[in-house]
């Protein structure tokens, strides 16, 4: 099985980004399963793009998307869907508010039962189930995996506390993503 672990890189509010580190950090091999990388940059105009041809050049196309970034919330959230809306400035300062893709779905669900996955996480940090990503990049990036890839994929969003300690938060994705391994392992 191999995992394909995203996150964002570092952008104008914050001295970092606490899912760039993540990924960063995360082992290449995890019990056995490959684990692919990448870190998105936070523009606009060159996100799907850089998505599809990092995807397309990976040998396999991954069991399970793990897509991460950073909230103000001092809580982790395992978003449950994606809204067609993409809004905010970028690093570029190109602005958006529109729908993402035109005649389709209004939101899409993740196809990763949630509340299974944070019945079954081990973990002592506060986690929630969440109806909104909102919709910046996450929700972007999110919803366009979801449209293109849970037919062959499980697709799952986390959002960490952008000030969330490193510790926590590596402890908690290690966790999920041995949970969602032993859902989903085929």
């Amino acid at each position: 099985m191999s995992i394909l672990l995203t996150g964002f890189e570092k952008f104008s509010l914050y001295n970092n980004n606490l899912s760039e580190i993540l990924v960063d950090k995360f082992p290449d091999n995890f019990y056995h399963h490959s684990i692919e990388k990448l870190i998105f940059p936070v523009k606009w105009k060159q996100n799907w793009q850089f998505i599809k041809q990092k995807i397309e050049n990976i040998k396999f196309l991954p069991s399970i998307f793990v897509l991460t970034g950073i909230q103000e919330a001092n809580y982790i959230s395992l978003e449950d869907r994606a809204y067609n809306f993409k809004f905010g400035l970028d690093e570029e300062k190109h602005f958006k508010c529109s729908l993402i893709t035109i005649r389709n779905h209004l939101c899409l669900k993740s196809n990763v039962n949630v509340g299974q996955l944070l019945k079954k996480t081990k973990i002592h940090e506060e986690i929630r189930i969440s109806v909104y990503p909102g919709v910046y990049l996450c929700n972007y990036i999110y919803y366009l995996i979801l449209k293109y890839y849970k037919k062959y994929s499980y697709v799952i969003f986390i959002h960490f506390p952008k000030e969330g300690s490193f510790f926590s938060c590596f402890r908690t994705l290690n966790s999920i993503i041995t949970t969602l391994i032993n859902m989903y392992d085929s």
